[in-house]
């Protein structure tokens, strides 16, 4: 009896996960405003979330830290490609 409930969940949860689809990812755009001494000002991020990391279009990464209503400011990571 135990093992017709533990092999029905499993049939169950495999074929969920076979019936699962990823939905669209969901990212907010922005314009680098300025750039200067490892930092870029950011306009068009209001739901960024300070330390939440911020890729930008030519695979550099930054972290969110200055959330101001009008910018955000970017610590860049590094170079990018």
């Amino acid at each position: 009896m135990l093992n017709d409930a533990l092999d029905s969940t499993a049939a169950t949860l495999a074929r969920l996960l076979e019936q699962r689809r990823p939905g669209p990812a969901l990212a907010e755009t922005g314009t680098v405003i300025h750039v200067g001494h490892g930092v870029a000002m950011v306009d068009g991020l209001p739901g960024v979330q300070a330390l939440e990391l911020v890729e930008f279009p030519d695979g550099l990464f930054g972290l969110a830290f200055n959330l101001d209503p009008e910018q955000v400011g970017v610590v860049l990571l590094g170079a990018g490609d």
